[in-house]
Order: C-alpha cells, then sequence, then structure tokens
C-alpha cells in the first residue's frame, strides 16, 4: 500500500465456515459492517455469479486516514464455505483500476 501521494489498489479474499448462515445474511453483515464502522455511503446490494455460484455484490465509498476509497465486495457461498472478494482502490483510481478488477471474478475457478 502506497502513502497519501500513492495509489495502490488490492484484493482480499477471505473465507470462512458458513455456520449456518445463508448467502444474503452474509451480504447483509458485510453491510452493516461496511455502515457501521467505516460510515460508508454504500450502493444497491445485487445478485452476481462466481464460477457458477450465486452471490450477491455491492460497492461503498469511505473515507480512510482523510482519504477517499472505494470499495466493491462480492459475498458467495459454496459448500459449507462462505467467500468475500474485496476490491479496494483510492476513489480517484477507481475509473482506472475498474478493467483490471472486473477481471476476477469471470476467471475464478473453484479447486
Amino acid at each position: 500500500m502506497a502513502g497519501k501521494s500513492g495509489s495502490y489498489t488490492h484484493v482480499d479474499v477471505i473465507l470462512a465456515p458458513r455456520r449456518g448462515w445463508t448467502l444474503a445474511d452474509y451480504a447483509a453483515a458485510g453491510r452493516q459492517v461496511a455502515a457501521a464502522q467505516l460510515r460508508a455511503r454504500l450502493g444497491p446490494a445485487q445478485q452476481r455469479s462466481l464460477a457458477g455460484a450465486p452471490a450477491i455484490g455491492y460497492e461503498f465509498t469511505y473515507s480512510q486516514d482523510g482519504r477517499p476509497e472505494h470499495r466493491r465486495q462480492l459475498n458467495c457461498c459454496k459448500g459449507d464455505m462462505a467467500y468475500v472478494i474485496t476490491f479496494t482502490a483510492y476513489q480517484q483510481n477507481f475509473p482506472a483500476d475498474r478493467a483490471a478488477l472486473d477481471q476476477i471474478p469471470p476467471s475464478w475457478a473453484w479447486t
């Protein structure tokens, strides 16, 4: 990650046991955390797909250390695991980074 004058884009993948939660539960919890902890401005949740598995995606913006950031999250449940894939970039760089980020979900494969 670069300093305030630089730019950064990163992708995080978190997986956890579902423990009885549904896909909608995970997406709602992620949105609640973004709103409460980051004071994020949330876009609408949208039905998506990740390598054939149902997913829910949404975008939000927030400020971290005085720097506006743009984040896209994709929630997916497959089998007994839940996945949260997060794409983050400085807000001013997000439009230029979007094309690269957009290539990740279609290239996803389950192993």
